[in-house]
């Protein structure tokens, strides 16, 4: 079906005055419908390993997330669950909403750093009730096509194995919060999606302000900073590149300066939300960073991956639109044809009161209509939202 062009205006609807927190029942909440799902799967115990890339899990659990270690949750069917982190992380758990038993296990530290402080990783294990016959469940980052298999390192499986014998089992339970059709995370509080929202906020915006400020001139490292990046964790490395290095995308920005005419492509991912913009020429559409408005009639869009977006060199207040998608955590929109939704993703509006931007289906605009309660933050009665289709970074990341 060929598309249609149609000429819109561009709209400010401003930006959120705070960000949402998420209230420390809603992870005890959490942790116990996963103590549920285990018992219902036959586990004695969950252990989930987390490390830079793949912190989701433990920190849609807690509220923790380790940085430069790895890191180990231990939950049993009662109690506090239990943490193994490094030197450097071990304090930063404390800070974690959910209460945590933490224990130095110093293998997860840094090459070169102390190592004589913690006890083996076998008498850890056993203190926390994994015996001969205990069944594991393990949660790494990824489902494979037998339980047997696991993305958790080696030396960790290799152990609860020696440990569980043959009476029990060490099986990837990773489905128990990523499945696409009902993992944990795959419904979402109003609560996490007000944070969502505020995300989108914060990437939308901008790749917006990018967009309207990027010239002929610039290196792509001056380019990078129109972005404002406010020091949010991020859910994956900022990407821009100009020219022929745009083609193959996932790159960071270099010192080349940006050309009239040089295809381009952005991607500005924080935790909970990823807007990217890019631009490919064509015989037909052969400009990709243009000198005014006028120089390049070709469409723009906006997505959550790469799509295909003239960059014009001067601000228009207007832009010529194919379609529009945006990722706000895992749940997606499609528009088309529009581009009253480009600035925010789902808007965090200073006023409550002012309606939602229609969407494409009666369920997302439900869903966009609850998170924007109290300017995002949340305050109404808890209940949840099915996602729509899923993504790798999801709730916490």
């Amino acid at each position: 079906m060929a598309a249609k062009l149609t000429k819109v205006d561009l709209p400010d609807f401003g930006m959120p005055d705070s960000m949402p927190e998420l209230p420390a029942a809603l992870y005890t909440a959490r942790l116990e419908r996963l103590r549920e799902r285990a018992e219902a799967g036959g586990y004695d115990r969950i252990v989930i390993y987390a490390d830079r890339e793949h912190s989701a899990n433990v920190a849609y659990l807690t509220g923790f997330d380790p940085r430069f270690e790895e890191a180990i949750l231990i939950i049993g069917p009662t109690g506090e669950p239990a943490l193994l982190v490094g030197n450097e992380c071990y304090a930063m758990a404390g800070a974690a909403p959910l209460p945590l038993r933490r224990h130095l296990f110093q293998d997860f530290s840094l090459p070169g750093q102390p190592r004589d402080r913690s006890r083996p990783l076998a008498a850890i294990l056993q203190d926390e009730g994994i015996s001969s016959g205990t069944r594991v469940g393990v949660v790494g980052w990824k489902t494979y096509g037998h339980r047997e298999a696991s993305d958790a390192p080696a030396f960790v499986i290799d152990e609860l194995r020696r440990i569980a014998g043959r009476g029990g089992a060490v099986e990837n339970a990773t489905a128990l919060l990523s499945d696409a059709a009902d993992g944990l995370r795959v419904t979402n509080e109003v609560e996490q999606l007000a944070y969502f929202e505020w995300a989108a906020c914060q990437t939308s915006q901008g790749v917006r302000k990018l967009v309207f400020g990027l010239r002929p001139g610039l290196t792509e490292l001056e380019a990078v900073r129109l972005l404002e990046w406010n020091g949010t964790p991020l859910s994956c490395h900022l990407m821009l590149t100009a020219g022929p290095r745009a083609r193959f995308g996932l790159l960071s920005p270099s010192d080349r300066k940006i050309q009239r005419g040089d295809p381009f492509t952005t991607a500005f991912g924080i935790w909970g939300a990823r807007t990217g913009s890019s631009r490919r020429t064509s015989r037909r559409s052969p400009s990709g960073i243009a000198r005014s408005a006028s120089d390049s009639p070709a469409a723009f869009s906006m997505r959550s991956s790469a799509g295909a977006s003239a960059i014009r060199s001067s601000a228009p207040s207007s832009i010529r639109v194919t379609s529009f998608t945006s990722t706000s955590g895992s749940t997606r929109r499609s528009h088309r044809n529009r581009a009253s939704s480009f600035a925010q993703g789902w808007r965090c509006r200073s006023m409550s009161s002012r309606r939602p931007e229609r969407t494409t289906s009666p369920r997302t605009s439900r869903m966009a209509s609850r998170s924007q309660m109290d300017r995002c933050g949340a305050r109404s009665p808890r209940s949840t939202r099915r996602r729509g289709s899923g993504s790798k970074n999801g709730g916490a990341s």
